[in-house]
């Protein structure tokens, strides 16, 4: 399906435009009138979101890899405007991965998707240094919001917030690597998960 979106858009958006430049040329002294090419580039739209994922699971984009987490171990809320006074973190969490088979309480494995200090009250999220942490751990290591081992920020939006499902996206966050002596590139990802309450 979305192959099928995408050569549409491939193939529609240079018609649109060639239209748009003919129909823009017709007219006397619109010549550099650009507001009809400005229109199909609105039109073609932005960043489209990722596929809404079944409830208690994530789906990960990190660079052209595609990772999806089948079972949800933690889905709770913080609260940003009352941190614990012991050592001022919010709590809330959100953690979706693979059980490993190993550990009698079947807590996940790498690849997981850890979400640290959420606030299910805020329509938009700040993720990474100045705001919510976010975690993808691999085998090899793991990834955070940031480039060059440098933290960084990233835009995650609340897609639903019911009684009983906390749906979050995020699209295209720089993610490099949490510790030094990892071989991680930077890389983007992109993630959508759809906790359960």
């Amino acid at each position: 399906m979305k192959t099928v979106e995408k050569k549409v858009r491939y193939v529609l958006v240079p018609a649109l435009i060639a239209l748009t430049f003919n129909l823009a040329n017709c007219a006397e002294n619109k010549k550099d009138d650009f507001l009809p090419l400005a229109l199909v580039f609105a039109l073609a739209g932005g960043t489209a979101d990722l596929p809404q994922p079944v409830d208690g699971t994530a789906m990960v984009r990190l660079g052209e890899d595609t990772l999806v987490f089948t079972k949800q171990f933690e889905c709770e809320s913080g609260d940003i405007n009352n941190p614990d006074p012991n050592n001022g973190f919010i709590g809330g969490f959100v953690t979706v991965g693979t059980p490993d088979p190993n550990d009698p309480n079947g807590f996940p494995i790498a690849p997981m998707l850890q979400i640290h200090g959420i606030d299910f009250s805020q329509n938009t999220q700040t993720l990474g240094n100045n705001g919510v942490a976010v975690n993808v751990d691999l085998p090899q290591g793991s990834y955070g919001i940031g480039t060059n081992f440098t933290p960084g920020n990233c835009t995650g939006i609340v897609k639903e917030n019911s009684a009983t499902v906390f749906d979050l996206q995020a699209i295209d966050c720089p993610a490099t690597k949490q510790v030094p002596q990892s071989t991680l590139p930077d890389t983007t990802f992109s993630f959508r998960v759809r906790c359960t309450k």
